[in-house]
């Protein structure tokens, strides 16, 4: 399924606070969490990075890696990195914490491309909004809230007025079990006899 529309870009910056450390090489069911991000992010797209948010060595990965434009400003950090390094017309984003996120996915939202507005997952928890694929015409609107302090994902997709993509209605066999997110070491228990 792979896009060339699209790049790639894997999140992998947050502090893990509750994780209580770097995540991202922690393993699920016998496989680094960062090893499943990469991954999917070559299934969907022939250009792929890494925004790195915590300065650590991807090399292994023989991929490019970027570090966070602006450090400190979390999650809408990241997306702002990868909308400023993308070389296609959309980034695709995906958390590095999500073992079980799948290429599908990212064919559902795809049908939504919008040239002006995101298009974000909805599980059925609510928005998934680093599970979404983002216009380069975006970058500006992430450059003003950045320059004034505003860090809050909801305020680009509502002023973006993004496409929010049901998947437990669109997507035959959805199950939950796609979002699960690794926040706490017990969690790399999920679904172990």
């Amino acid at each position: 399924m792979i896009s060339n529309i699209i790049t790639a870009a894997v999140i992998a910056g947050g502090k893990a606070v509750r994780f209580g450390g770097p995540k991202i090489r922690a393993e699920f069911r016998g496989r680094k969490l960062i090893d499943y991000a990469v991954d999917l992010a070559r299934d969907i797209a022939a250009q792929v990075f890494i925004v790195n948010g915590n300065d650590l060595d991807y090399s292994e990965f023989n991929i490019s890696t970027v570090s966070d434009i602006v450090p400190e400003c979390g999650p809408i950090g990241g997306l702002h990195t990868a909308l400023h390094y993308a070389s296609t017309p959309y980034a695709a984003v995906l958390p590095a914490d999500m073992p079980l996120l799948t290429a599908e996915v990212y064919q559902h939202l795809l049908q939504y491309l919008d040239d002006k507005r995101p298009v974000i997952a909805l599980s059925s928890k609510g928005e998934e909004p680093l599970v979404s694929i983002w216009p380069k015409t975006a970058l500006p609107v992430f450059n003003k809230l950045i320059a004034a302090g505003d860090y809050s994902l909801r305020i680009p997709i509502k002023e973006l007025n993004a496409v929010r993509v049901n998947l437990p209605d669109v997507m035959p066999g959805y199950s939950d079990d796609i979002f699960l997110n690794i926040n706490y070491r017990e969690d790399l228990d999920y679904g172990q006899p």
